[in-house]
């Protein structure tokens, strides 16, 4: 696990943990309003953080495809790639 990966699980968990504890402070409806927004905030999170990496190599190999095509017409001894 990377540095910033450890900084981004603890600031999520932080910031969870200071919604419930918002959360437990409220009565009735406020309350499950507020367990709610942190169940949102989880999920959200959750799918953030499996789908990123994916999403990075996109973006790589989206730069790495116009490199590529870009040194390949300027370079006289043909394509080089990535």
């Amino acid at each position: 696990m990377h540095p910033a990966e450890l900084i981004e699980l603890i600031i999520v968990g932080g910031i969870l943990l200071v919604i419930l504890l918002v959360s437990l402070i409220l009565k009735g409806k406020w309350r499950k309003v507020i367990q709610g927004l942190a169940i949102l905030f989880l999920v959200s999170f959750g799918i953030f953080y499996f789908v990123r990496p994916d999403w990075i190599d996109i973006q790589i190999e989206k730069k790495s495809r116009l490199y590529s095509d870009a040194f390949g017409r300027t370079v006289p001894w043909g394509n080089v790639g990535i």
